[in-house]
């Protein structure tokens, strides 16, 4: 795992500097620079597999054709190797990438199973490939200004090589909506995440861009009809594959089907780990959660579920674009690295891939519109619920036969900004029919449809960036078994046989205490929020006040004294969505960030 940077720019020794402060989260066992006529490339390692004791990137290949900087892990790689007698100097991941660019181009990325971003360059050809994985683990941004186009793990990295502070309005009504960024937007209007499985392919000497789609490979036919031993087999498979390591795994462990699951492959493949919990107030959570880890041989830790002021200025300060949901992975990485962890296994993605939240179990877009308007807006930050479109049946076939208009959801009443969120939201409805996500999934049936509108506009933007965020900012790389490629081929049969047989895997002597109801991770944010209210509400409307530019203001359509009114949820929002704001703005950090420390 690394952070990566890759730039047409030759930059100056202060610029590499500051990329490189802000990617050293991400990786601070070594440093890589590369600083050419015609194009700067930084890399920072976290040391994982291989060689921990040597930088190893960039990875060349023999021919001297291809350079490379990468971004992830490659659980197949010694796999690869032994069928193309490949000899690596590292035994790392990364050598495999630049050979299987030299034999067989670009068709070779979809041989990897495995997260990645990886920046290739094309010396022969002087030209720059820029991809990421086909399910979208490991985000890559892009940026591009009059001195060059640029390339990052992280696009605050990219936010700090701008000269101007340019916010995207789609991006504040989608936050203000739904408390994260869908798609590949980031805060900036001029910062956006590369599409998941397209290779960016970049001239160095004209910058012309071009795009090629990749899809999954997979090693058999898709199939539907899998039986339940099949089925086990390949997740278990997933699991040790994901538990490859050359350092020790720790697992975030809730007690749930998922997380339980991977506990139990791992120890049943005889692999040594560290369950590591966030604590909940559920009665005799923590005694089923020990008798687990009791009967699988495991060393337990809990997490203490209580948000101080300097919990919560780290979480604000490893932000990389605005989100609600991330403190729970990163409260449970942070502990995990208090042991020295670097690879934390998590069950993300288990609910997507056996399609289990209750409102997948609609394959219509009303099924969808309840989820989008009812359960994410509950936590809007801005403006109110949008139960009554919902409620009313006929408004509900007026969108679904309007969907693609954008004036149709003005007609519908609601604010400009709320609109534009809820609008690209129903566009990815329409998204379902496109080559590149048919091409990785097989999507044969129209009731899959809510399923991968929650992959898309969930999972991806959500869940695996604030798990690669959140991660990261500890030195920790999260690892999802259940978000795996070739698990994904054969979603269909997972979805068929039903979250439930994870319970039948398990050994009967730890079944009886397991969660099988959905609950997750909860982090205690309402206690917070209600201790420290009118510290919060100081902060926002100082910043208002003092520091918001009007047409933001007028933007976000609120009235300082309307944040008085606030529940906690939209309060916790509106706090995140300013203090991002205000810590990545060279003219309101330092005083932002001194008003932060105050409070601890």
């Amino acid at each position: 795992m690394c952070g990566i940077f890759f730039s047409t720019k030759t930059l100056s020794d202060s610029e590499i500097r500051n990329v490189e402060l802000s990617l050293r989260h991400r990786g601070p066992d070594f440093t890589s620079i590369d600083s050419d006529a015609g194009f700067t490339a930084v890399v920072t390692r976290l040391a994982i597999q291989g060689n921990l004791e040597n930088p190893i990137q960039p990875v060349i290949c023999e021919c001297g054709r291809w350079k490379v900087w990468f971004n992830g892990e490659i659980y197949n790689w010694d796999t690869l190797a032994c069928m193309n007698n490949w000899s690596l100097k590292y035994s790392c991941d990364a050598e495999i990438i630049p050979r299987l660019l030299c034999d067989f181009g670009i068709t070779g990325l979809t041989y990897l199973r495995g997260m990645w971003a990886i920046i290739a360059l094309d010396t022969r050809n002087n030209s720059v490939l820029a991809v990421s994985d086909p399910l979208g683990i490991k985000p890559l941004y892009t940026s591009k200004d009059e001195t060059g186009i640029h390339f990052a793990s992280e696009s605050r990295t990219l936010l700090n090589l701008e000269k101007s502070f340019t916010l995207d309005l789609q991006s504040i009504a989608q936050f203000s909506s739904y408390g994260y960024l869908h798609g590949n937007r980031s805060m900036s209007s001029n910062i956006t995440r590369l599409r998941p499985g397209t290779v960016y392919s970049l001239n160095l000497k004209s910058l012309n861009l071009f795009q090629h789609e990749i899809s999954i490979n997979s090693d058999e036919d898709i199939r539907s009809n899998l039986t339940h031993d099949l089925l086990e087999g390949q997740l278990i498979e997933s699991v040790q594959l994901h538990c490859k390591a050359s350092t020790p795994i720790a697992i975030s462990f809730s007690g749930g089907l998922d997380s339980s699951f991977i506990a139990w492959a791992a120890k049943s493949s005889n692999i040594d780990a560290h369950l590591i919990c966030l604590k909940s107030r559920t009665p005799n959570s923590e005694s089923n959660l020990r008798h687990i880890a009791e009967i699988l041989e495991y060393e337990i830790t809990f997490v203490e579920n209580k948000v101080d002021w300097r919990l919560m200025i780290d979480y604000l300060k490893a932000m990389d674009v605005p989100s609600i949901d991330g403190l729970n992975i990163f409260m449970v990485s942070r502990k995990a690295a208090d042991f020295g962890y670097k690879v934390l296994l998590s069950g993300t993605g288990g609910d997507e891939l056996f399609a289990s939240y209750p409102h997948q179990k609609f394959s219509n877009l009303r099924g969808f519109l309840l989820r989008s308007a009812i359960l994410l807006p509950n936590r809007v930050v801005f403006c109110k619920p949008l139960r009554r479109l919902i409620k009313n049946p006929h408004k509900i076939e007026f969108v679904k036969n309007n969907f693609n208009s954008f004036e149709t959801l003005k007609e519908l009443n609601f604010a400009s900004y709320r609109a534009n969120g809820f609008s690209h939201q129903i566009q990815h409805y329409d998204f379902l029919t496109d080559k590149n996500i048919s091409n990785k999934f097989s999507i044969k049936k129209t009731s899959n449809s809510v399923k991968f509108i929650e992959f898309e506009n969930y999972l991806m933007p959500l869940l695996l960036r604030d798990a690669d965020t959140f991660g990261m900012a500890n030195g920790v790389e999260v690892r999802v078994p259940f978000v795996d490629q070739k698990i994904w081929k054969n979603h269909n049969a997972f979805e068929k046989i039903g979250r439930e047989f994870l319970f039948d895997s398990l050994p009967e002597s730890f079944k009886g205490y397991v969660v099988r109801k959905k609950e997750g991770f909860n982090v205690e944010i309402q206690d917070f929020i209600s201790s420290y209210r009118a510290n919060i509400e100081h902060l926002i409307l100082h910043f208002l006040k003092n520091s918001t530019p009007r047409w933001l203001l007028e933007t976000l359509r609120i009235k300082p004294v309307e944040i008085l009114k606030f529940t906690n949820l939209q309060l916790w929002g509106t706090f995140v969505f300013v203090s991002w704001i205000a810590l990545n703005h060279q003219d309101t950090r330092d005083e932002f960030l001194e008003s932060l420390e105050s409070l601890i």
